[in-house]
């Protein structure tokens, strides 16, 4: 499995214009894409953001149809923590987002986040990572396995997912003055060898790196990730 060719950066201002519009979406955001599962975390992710917020400008997007089931047990009992914790006006739930506009959506995103427990695979996550943006993921299930570049977090704390949530958006400050999402400050990475087995996921976040404007450089030492 892997993300279809169609995710890829956006840079198109008059799309990405249309898309932000189309879903009402804040100008810097963190998001995730999928469904509402007890696996999903999703009252973890919210008590982390709600730790690590410190203004109203930065928003929680939640996309996906089932945040808007209310009928369902799982949504209503998300939305009922978004008011408990104070957080109905940093809280975007898009509902459905037609996949041909996905790629602008992930494009718009400061940060990409998926803090399941467990995973069958884990598609979302590439497909952010395809269209250049920087990522976290919990460090179980398969999700360790095509983490690539991603900030690995523990999904059982939510104090260390809002940790790190502070250190992506550190990271991204230092590296590229707060620019995202037009990766006007390209970043330059050093990449070690990879093992065998990761060899077609490294090219494909090579290739996104590339496309998103990021200067890669490649270590030829014999150490070996994975």
């Amino acid at each position: 499995l892997a993300a279809d060719e169609q995710y890829t950066r956006i840079t198109e201002n008059k799309e990405l214009m249309r898309v932000r519009k189309m879903y009402a979406l804040p100008q810097e955001f963190i998001l995730y894409v999928g469904d509402i599962n007890w696996n999903k975390n999703i009252p973890g992710l919210l008590k982390a953001f709600a730790m690590y917020r410190k203004s109203g400008k930065l928003q929680l997007v939640l996309a996906g149809k089932a945040f808007l089931e209310k009928r369902t047990p799982e949504a209503n009992a998300i939305n009922n923590l978004i008011v408990s914790l104070k957080l109905e006006h940093s809280i975007v739930q898009t509902g459905y987002i037609d996949p041909r506009d996905l790629p602008a959506v992930y494009s718009l995103a400061r940060v990409y986040i998926q803090p399941s427990f467990a995973e069958g695979f884990g598609l979302p996550l590439l497909e952010a990572m395809a269209c250049g943006v920087p990522t976290i993921c919990s460090d179980k299930s398969s999700l360790k396995e095509i983490a690539g570049p991603s900030f690995l977090i523990d999904p059982n704390h939510e104090e260390t997912i809002a940790l790190s949530l502070e250190r992506v958006f550190a990271f991204l400050t230092e590296h590229t003055g707060g620019a995202f999402p037009t990766w006007l400050a390209p970043v330059q990475v050093r990449v070690l060898s990879v093992s065998e087995k990761h060899v077609e996921y490294a090219n494909l976040v090579l290739r996104s790196l590339g496309e998103a404007g990021i200067r890669v450089e490649i270590d030829d030492s014999n150490e070996t990730l994975g």
